[in-house]
């Protein structure tokens, strides 16, 4: 077993923390983890993925929050993310850590040199191997194009009947509105809508700090890649302060 304590508290100081917002990581993690339970059914046999997990926030919070859980696997592009997993977190031997080939005009500064393991490696490694699988802040990050491919991805390694909760900032009308009306929650000084107003990039001069897509995108490639759209809790960034998260949440599932 791991010191959570000791790991979140260095977490909170790390620049890695700052790099992903820099709030209290373990207020975060503890949001993002009750979202998780909420949608999967959290058990003595479950094998989780955090997919893009960041700073580590999620899994530690689920560590604690479920301290019977089988195993935790994170996936990440990052390689110092990476390195403060295995020196942090990966003596809990529930969990495991790779980090993956990929790219990402946001975070590619940070990315390293490291060998990375490739899609096909981590199919045949973990395919079929999930009971769920979630996202924070991941398609918030990429563009449309990569979409699709990461969602087939994740669905490839989820067991059938499994999980998939991701967050994303969804457009449909009440949000173009707020967008428009400068109301929702976040400031966009250089807002762009582009691609028939599909896709709506909060800042030009950096593309994937801020992106939202058309629900019906969404939709769409959930579909494509074989999964099942289930549900979507729709978040406080437009502007809903009753709203129970920030971005909106995704939730599909693969097929028995």
């Amino acid at each position: 077993m791991i010191d959570i304590n000791a790991a979140f508290a260095k977490l909170r100081d790390s620049e890695l923390n700052m790099r992903v917002g820099g709030a209290d990581p373990e207020q975060v993690g503890a949001m993002c983890f009750d979202i998780v339970s909420k949608y999967i059914d959290v058990g003595k046999a479950t094998r989780l993925l955090d997919f893009g997990c960041g700073a580590g926030r999620v899994m530690l919070s689920g560590l604690r929050q479920a301290p019977h859980i089988k195993s935790f696997v994170g996936f990440d592009i990052m390689e110092d993310a990476i390195a403060f997993f295995r020196e942090n977190i990966a003596p809990d031997k529930r969990t495991r850590f790779e980090l993956i080939e990929g790219n990402n005009d946001h975070y590619d500064r940070f990315v390293g040199n490291s060998v990375r393991k490739t899609r096909d490696h981590l199919r045949e490694t973990y395919g079929g191997f999930f009971d769920g699988a979630f996202a924070f802040s991941v398609f918030t990050h990429v563009d449309r194009d990569d979409i699709g491919g990461l969602l087939q991805f994740v669905a490839n390694l989820l067991r059938p009947g499994g999980i998939f909760v991701f967050t994303a900032f969804i457009l449909n009308p009440y949000s173009r509105k707020r967008i428009r009306d400068n109301s929702a929650l976040f400031k966009f000084e250089f807002p762009d809508f582009s691609e028939d107003k599909q896709v709506f990039v909060g800042d030009s001069r950096d593309r994937l700090a801020f992106i939202a897509f058309d629900q019906f995108l969404f939709d769409s490639a959930i579909v494509d890649a074989g999964l099942i759209p289930r549900h979507i809790e729709f978040g406080s960034w437009r502007g809903d302060n009753q709203a129970g998260t920030l971005q909106d949440v995704i939730v599909c599932g693969k097929p028995f």
